[in-house]
C-alpha cells in the first residue's frame, strides 16, 4: 500500500511539472520563473534568486499581504507553496531538520526533478 501512495505521489508530481501550472501559476523552465496569471498581472518570481528558506518565505508573506490575490484567488498562496514544493523541494534542500541551508543553484535542483520524473 505504500508503494502504491508513493507511485500515486511520483505521478501527480510528474503530471504538475508536465503541465508546469499550479492555480494561475505558471513555470517557465527556459527563464526558471513562477509567474502568476501571465495573462492578466504577469507577477514573477525569479527562481533562481532564491537561495534560502528566508527568501522563500519572504515571497509568501511578500504576496499574502497583497489584496489583490486574497480577493481574486484565496488559494493563491497555497498554489504557490505547491510549486515550490514541487520544483525546489524545500523540506530536503532548504531547511531539513529546521536548519537554514543556502543553495548555489536552484535551477540545477529543478533540472534534477524534471530528469528524475523523464521530461
Amino acid at each position: 500500500m505504500l508503494k502504491e501512495l508513493f507511485e500515486k505521489a511520483d505521478k501527480n508530481t510528474k503530471e504538475k511539472l508536465r503541465k508546469s501550472q499550479w492555480g494561475k501559476w505558471v513555470f517557465d523552465r527556459k527563464n526558471c520563473t513562477l509567474t502568476y496569471d501571465p495573462e492578466r498581472t504577469g507577477y514573477e518570481i525569479d527562481l533562481e534568486e532564491i537561495h534560502t528558506s528566508a527568501e522563500m518565505l519572504d515571497w509568501v508573506f511578500q504576496l499574502w499581504n497583497k489584496i489583490w490575490i486574497q480577493e481574486d484567488d484565496p488559494q493563491g498562496i497555497a498554489d504557490l507553496i505547491a510549486a515550490f514544493d514541487d520544483l525546489l523541494y524545500p523540506q530536503s534542500n532548504y531547511c531539513s531538520f529546521g536548519k537554514d541551508k543556502r543553495v548555489l543553484n536552484p535551477k540545477e535542483i529543478i533540472e534534477e526533478k524534471f530528469k528524475e520524473v523523464g521530461l
